[in-house]
C-alpha cells in the first residue's frame, strides 16, 4: 500500500502528504527502545500535515504507537482532521484512559473493555474496510461494527490537537508519538 503520512522521526521516502506547521513538539528518546519519539507537552503543540488524508465514505487505515501520561480526564488527541470548521472530521483520541473514534454522529470509545493505561506503550490500529470499521488495541480486536458515514475533509489532518482548536492535549498532559501511519485506502495482509 501506499503510505499516505508517516510521522515517524526516521521517515523513509515515500509520504505523499507532509508536515507544514509545527507548533512545538520536541523530539525526544525516550520509552521507544531507545528510538526518538515526537513528545507533546504544551496546550496547543501539534503537527500538520498538507492534507486532510481521510475523506469520504471510503476506506482508511490508522496506526499508531505512543504513550500518554497525566491529565487525568483530559483529552490526548492522537490525530484527525476533526475541528471547528470540520465538525464531520474524523479524530482518534484517548479521552479519560478510553480510546475514543469521533465523526459528526459516530462514537465508538473502548469504555466497556477497560482503559487505555498510562505510561505505556500502545499500538492502536483503526480500519475502515466497505464501511465497517475494526479498532485493535495492542494488537486485540476491540470492534467490528458499521461505520459507513462519510468524513468530511475541510480541514487538514493534525497530529496531537484538534485542527482548529487547542482541545486534544492539555498540560501538564504529555503525549508522545514514536509512530504514526495513516492510509487513505484499505491495506491488504501482506501490506500490514
Amino acid at each position: 500500500g501506499t503510505n499516505d503520512f508517516d510521522v515517524s522521526p526516521s521517515a523513509g521516502p515515500g509520504p505523499s502528504y507532509f508536515l507544514t506547521t509545527s507548533v512545538a513538539p520536541k523530539l525526544a528518546n525516550s520509552g521507544f527502545n531507545g528510538n526518538s519519539s515526537v513528545l507533546f507537552d504544551g496546550d496547543s503543540d501539534s503537527l500538520a500535515t498538507s492534507s486532510p488524508i481521510v475523506t469520504g465514505t471510503g476506506d482508511f487505515a490508522f496506526y499508531s504507537v505512543f504513550s500518554y501520561a497525566g491529565g487525568g480526564a483530559q483529552e490526548h488527541a492522537l490525530g484527525g482532521n476533526y475541528g471547528l470548521a470540520n465538525d464531520d472530521g474524523l479524530e482518534i483520541y484517548i479521552y479519560n484512559g478510553k480510546l475514543t473514534l469521533y465523526s459528526g454522529g459516530y462514537v465508538y470509545d473502548t469504555s466497556v473493555v477497560g482503559p487505555i493505561s498510562q505510561a505505556t506503550v500502545h499500538l492502536v490500529e483503526v480500519e475502515r474496510v466497505s464501511g465497517v470499521v475494526n479498532v485493535r488495541i495492542d494488537n486485540v480486536l476491540y470492534a467490528n461494527e458499521n461505520f459507513a458515514s462519510s468524513i468530511d475533509g475541510l480541514s487538514n489532518w493534525t497530529l496531537a490537537t484538534s485542527v482548529d482548536t487547542t482541545s486534544g492535549n492539555t498540560s501538564p498532559a504529555t503525549l508522545n508519538i514514536a509512530e504514526q501511519l495513516i492510509y487513505s485506502q484499505a491495506l491488504s495482509a501482506p501490506d500490514k
